[in-house]
């Protein structure tokens, strides 16, 4: 279900936006990896 609402968020997002979101999903993903211990982040 959230899979089906992200995507047509993001279909409705200009470019510029969309990039923007994906900064700041991947920076989350980055915070929640160095919280973690993972050997692939170093």
């Amino acid at each position: 279900m959230k899979r089906l609402k992200i995507e047509d968020f993001e279909n409705k997002m200009p470019v510029f936006l969309h990039k923007v979101f994906l900064k700041i999903a991947f920076g989350r993903i980055m915070g929640l990896r160095r919280a973690s211990p993972d050997p692939r982040s170093s």
